[in-house]
């Protein structure tokens, strides 16, 4: 399953560790840490809303927190039930 974050870019939905709000302040040192070794994949088009972390990287996005997470809900269904609605918007196999 692949979950879309925005600017045509999908990423597999088993490789996401965390999806936060960029705005919180508790997480700039870790977005900071993540910079500092050109981890940080900045997708947004406009100012960042949420962040991304995979086991590869860290992308920063222009779609809301809570978008995203009902989008990975639904990817962790469809690993359980089979797909659900939306399913077919972010799959790619």
């Amino acid at each position: 399953m692949f979950l879309h974050i925005g600017s045509n870019v999908l990423i597999s939905a088993r490789k996401v560790i965390v999806i936060y709000d960029v705005k919180a302040k508790k997480n700039d040192v870790f977005l900071a840490a993540l910079r500092e070794r050109d981890k940080v994949r900045d997708i947004s088009e406009q100012e960042p809303k949420s962040c991304i972390v995979t086991d590869d990287c860290a992308y920063l996005s222009s779609i809301s927190v809570a978008t995203l997470q009902s989008r990975f809900k639904c990817c962790q269904k469809a690993w359980k039930n089979g797909p659900c609605l939306g399913q077919k918007l972010w799959q790619n196999d």
